[in-house]
């Protein structure tokens, strides 16, 4: 807080661009008394934004969760087992989808392309790598892409 007693805020669009958010909640992670924020975010991997009294900076790798790429879509926290400390807990899609497949097979990540041009709406193609075929193949057939 400032010597008004308001909060500050971080006006630097920071958050513009942080992608698709599924899940977030503020928890002082840290325990130095400023809630700070965590997004579980599709396609990319969780963010962890520490409270610096009003002013988020990104904790995301110095916490270990840099890694951890996936479709979260979910987040809390809490003290689970009772050390003191608050505890992240993440949500994942896990192996039940329909990704997993590619995944498993290739050894290789699932990747999400899109396109935007003035004249159409932005699109956005699935695709999972084929070792077969030795090369990035879309999910949907070219009919449903190219209408």
């Amino acid at each position: 807080m400032n010597e008004d007693g308001k909060y500050r805020y971080d006006s630097s669009n920071r958050l513009q661009s942080i992608g698709m958010i599924s899940g977030a909640v503020f928890s002082d992670v840290n325990s130095d008394g400023w809630p700070d924020l965590i997004l579980a975010r599709e396609w990319n991997t969780p963010l962890l934004l520490i409270n610096n009294e009003g002013t988020f900076s990104d904790a995301t790798e110095s916490w270990g969760l840099s890694s951890y790429y996936g479709l979260w879509n979910g987040v809390n926290t809490g003290d689970f087992n009772n050390d003191g400390r608050m505890d992240l807990v993440l949500t994942n899609a896990g192996k039940n989808n329909k990704y997993y497949r590619f995944i498993r097979d290739s050894g290789k990540e699932v990747r999400l392309f899109y396109y935007s041009y003035a004249a159409k709406p932005t699109s956005i193609i699935e695709a999972g790598y084929s070792n077969e075929l030795r090369g990035w193949v879309p999910f949907r057939r070219l009919k449903q892409i190219g209408k």
